[in-house]
């Protein structure tokens, strides 16, 4: 069964029915079902993860969609820069509280240049990026994805290529997983793109000293129209949790208040992948949400839940950014009540609880 292809009240009847106990990783076993608060580690109550969209030029921004993206306008080599200081900036806000975050990286990150002018994933053109699906002109699907690619290094041309980025976020006890390798659609890309994608993401992470991806954030929060097969390729590649999924109505795994507030902030089971792949709700933390965002991390701690913290790495650049990202990250750090790690480490501690 395609799950995505169910309506939302079925579907969140099913993922409802399918939901973690998270102290057993078992679905409730009779209607209505019940959230069990997983045993958090030292006795905290709930659980944070702090993650970035994090992209080069060649990562999205070339080809920006003007759906759900607020910075579309503006140049995206400005964009890429911003990209680049974000990481600076983010890691000096974590720094003094131990804090370790997750970054999701697309494929151009990891390079430290192309001057042997690579081709990855068979130079595709993607001819779904369209008007129709949010382009904002023909171009990319009629164009090769990577070319625009300079063919330089990260000294001549520092926006396309952030391999020298890597280490520091690693030695800072930070995580890095995929935002794809390419920065495509995930629910309009077939089943030999996402293989190729996937494969490509782990041999340029590879060069770097990055483990293989097990963790995706869709770009886009493109999770919708997803096929089956394509969420047993994921599977089989050893990813084992999710973010950034689609916000469409018919899609969505959790409900939200009228402001934006997740009312069930709680990991939940892939429907159809109990056990094997768990999918998280986010809040995307920007200064107009930092009020919501102390009433998100209530929430959760009420019901012994987790939020995913996110925003792209270009944001957190501003001083109005910088010191939201700062307060709400020190509030974290300070409470007693709350687990902060990787993404990745929580879903392997909910894994090891089950």
């Amino acid at each position: 069964m395609n799950s995505l292809s169910l309506s939302r009240r079925q579907f969140l009847s099913l993922t409802f029915a399918t939901s973690i106990a998270l102290t057993g990783c078992s679905a409730e076993p009779t209607p209505p079902p019940t959230y069990t608060a997983p045993r958090w580690p030292a006795g905290k109550r709930a659980a944070v993860a702090f993650t970035f969209d994090w992209e080069t030029a060649m990562g999205g921004l070339v080809h920006s969609r003007s759906v759900g993206d607020p910075n579309v306008d503006e140049d995206y080599l400005v964009r890429a820069q911003r990209m680049r200081e974000g990481v600076a900036t983010t890691r000096a806000i974590f720094a003094p509280h131990g804090v370790r975050a997750t970054y999701y990286a697309t494929g151009y990150n990891f390079l430290m240049g192309n001057r042997e002018r690579r081709r990855f994933m068979g130079d595709p053109t993607f001819t779904w990026a369209t008007p129709e699906h949010g382009w904002l002109s023909e171009r990319w699907a009629t164009t090769p994805w990577f070319a625009d690619d300079p063919f330089g290094t990260v000294e001549s041309h520092p926006e396309w290529y952030f391999g020298d980025l890597v280490a520091p976020l690693l030695a800072d006890g930070h995580e890095i997983q995929s935002h794809t390798f390419s920065h495509m659609h995930g629910g309009l890309a077939d089943l030999t793109t996402w293989q190729q994608d996937l494969e490509t993401w782990n041999s340029v992470a590879a060069e770097r000293g990055v483990a293989p991806a097990t963790s995706i954030a869709f770009p886009w929060s493109s999770s919708a129209g997803m096929s089956d097969n394509t969420w047993t390729l994921l599977e089989q590649a050893g990813i084992t949790s999710v973010t950034r999924m689609s916000n469409q109505t018919q899609y969505s795994l959790w409900e939200h208040a009228a402001n934006g507030l997740v009312l069930d902030p709680c990991c939940r089971w892939l429907p159809g992948r109990e056990g094997r792949i768990l999918a998280y709700p986010d809040f995307y933390l920007i200064p107009r949400h930092e009020e919501l965002a102390l009433e998100q991390l209530e929430q959760i701690i009420a019901v012994g839940g987790i939020i995913d913290l996110w925003a792209h790495t270009e944001e957190v650049v501003s001083a109005e950014q910088m010191a939201t990202w700062q307060r709400i990250v020190t509030h974290v750090a300070n409470d007693e009540r709350l687990w902060v790690a990787p993404l990745g480490e929580i879903t392997a501690w909910l894994q090891s609880v089950g």
